[in-house]
């Protein structure tokens, strides 16, 4: 399956607030519909589900998404039901036919990698090994499969030791996207410098606010790191963090203002200091998406299309990689 996050957020580049919440609110509707119609074998990862209302579901989300999810979608998710799953842990599952799509294993973490078996070995010995966990694996997990899963294990770790140097970090970020139109003329009707929320040392932020970076990345660091929760996958919604509103606010004008790969480091820095501590369990949830490093990287993506500000809700926001967007970030907001 091809990933659909950078599709949906090229969507919400161009569309309003309106729009970008009513295509969150597919999204989520989405999830909670999908893990009702399946059921999973926690032994061997084999599905039952009826064909025609997945079908119906994923057809009505493509059309609320404006078919960013491409229109054979309906096909791609039926397909990854009937491969069956892998299943990596108690709250986590991958789905068989998603590792046959490089783009798609280039999102999984090295913790989920390394679950399944992977290395960087020789793709032979990664095979055998695969096997000896998952005996019911499908011939889709082929020597090809497996280079790429291997490719993919080591260039995570390549981004996470980037931490060390933040030239290296954002060379690998994405460039932020011009504002749309829409959040252009708000700023400039708040009072805000033309063009100021996206580069320089301040960002616009939300409500015309604009922060200090070298301050911000401090404060978020102590204020909302022993907030943040953690998403226990389901079956349809992958590995994330919970944001309380005000974090999340913190979070979109930190990666806006340019703050990424500090913030990158800076979170590193502090999950490796509390991993025997009280952050543990925040220390075993980071590493499960990717590494704080990876996990900035990805979550400036719907950060710059503005699709993160456009769905947090009173009690923050959720930010979780569903295996039916290949594994992509994809955010919610919570009541």
């Amino acid at each position: 399956m091809s990933v659909a996050t950078d599709r949906i957020n090229q969507v919400m580049v161009a569309a309003t607030p309106e729009t970008r919440a009513a295509m969150a609110s597919s999204l989520a509707s989405f999830n909670s519909k999908l893990d009702a119609l399946i059921e999973v074998d926690r032994t061997t990862g084999g599905t039952k589900f009826e064909e025609a209302p997945v079908r119906a579901i994923a057809d009505e989300l493509a059309r609320a998404t404006s078919y960013a999810l491409g229109i054979d979608f309906a096909d791609e998710v039926v397909a990854s039901l009937r491969s069956g799953f892998a299943i990596i842990g108690p709250d986590d599952m991958i789905p068989w036919r998603t590792l046959a799509d490089p783009v798609a294993v280039s999102y999984l973490s090295p913790a989920r990698l390394e679950a399944l078996g992977v290395t960087i070995g020789q793709p032979r010995d990664v095979q055998d090994e695969i096997r000896s966990r998952f005996p019911a694996v499908p011939d889709v997990v082929d020597p090809a499969v497996v280079e790429n899963l291997s490719k993919a294990l080591r260039t995570q770790r390549i981004i996470t030791a980037a931490t060390e140097n933040e030239a290296r970090l954002t060379a690998l970020l994405p460039k932020p996207p011009p504002p749309p139109e829409s959040l252009q003329k708000e700023k400039e009707g708040n009072g805000e410098e033309k063009g100021g929320g996206t580069g320089g040392p301040k960002g616009g932020g939300l409500g015309g606010i604009a922060i200090e970076i070298a301050k911000a990345i401090p404060e978020f660091a102590i204020n909302c790191f022993p907030t943040i929760g953690i998403h226990h996958p389901t079956k349809t919604t992958g590995p994330g963090l919970e944001f309380n509103r005000d974090c999340t606010l913190r979070l979109v004008n930190i990666l806006r203002g340019g703050g990424a790969p500090t913030l990158a480091i800076a979170g590193t820095a502090a999950i490796a200091a509390a991993a025997q501590g009280a952050l543990a369990a925040l220390a075993a949830a980071v590493a499960a998406v990717g590494g704080w490093a990876v996990f900035v990287v990805a979550v400036c993506l719907i950060v710059f299309s503005g699709w993160l500000e456009g769905v947090v809700g009173a009690g923050g926001a959720v930010i979780h990689f569903p295996w039916w967007t290949g594994g992509g970030p994809v955010p919610y907001g919570l009541p």
